[in-house]
């Protein structure tokens, strides 16, 4: 068994060592290792759901549920990096290369419109969370989802 609890929004695990638990009960750990106004539960870890603890939330009456939203953006920063001929290569396979060529020609902001055009065509590697891909993509109205599946796909260039 193991006890969870919430802090500073996070679920946390707490594990008892053997020797703790040879010595005292569950509970009894629990609560010198937890804080008094802390409400925790003692759970099965079987029933722990496959994802990562950093998506999970935990309810008042100690169900586990995950945040899917939290599991896409977790996954989102683990994306391997893309050189510029793999994003440029799928934009392309896409159909859209000359789409986000163009858009970013006529942003209005002559700042974002010039940094935009560095980073597309100096930048060697294209991060999926950084701010400058976040923005092309939308300039290509594509859904998250769209854009993870274009990078997968570029990943095999």
């Amino acid at each position: 068994m193991k006890i969870i609890f919430k802090n500073d929004g996070l679920v946390c695990i707490l594990t008892a060592s053997n020797e703790a638990l040879e010595t005292m009960p569950l509970e009894e750990i629990a609560a010198q290792a937890i804080p008094k106004d802390v409400k925790y539960f003692i759970v099965d870890p079987a029933t722990f759901p496959d994802a990562p603890t950093e998506a999970w939330e935990l309810s008042d009456d100690g169900r586990i549920t995950v945040n899917q939203n939290k599991v896409d953006e977790i996954n989102r920063r683990n994306f391997r990096s893309l050189t510029r001929r793999q994003f440029k290569l799928t934009l392309l396979e896409n159909d859209l290369l000359q789409t986000v060529e163009d858009a970013i020609a006529v942003i209005e902001d002559v700042k974002l419109r010039t940094r935009l055009q560095i980073e597309y065509t100096e930048t060697e590697k294209f991060e999926r969370q950084s701010e400058s891909v976040k923005y092309m993509l939308s300039l290509m109205s594509l859904t998250e989802d769209q854009a993870d599946e274009m990078w997968l796909q570029a990943m095999t260039f």
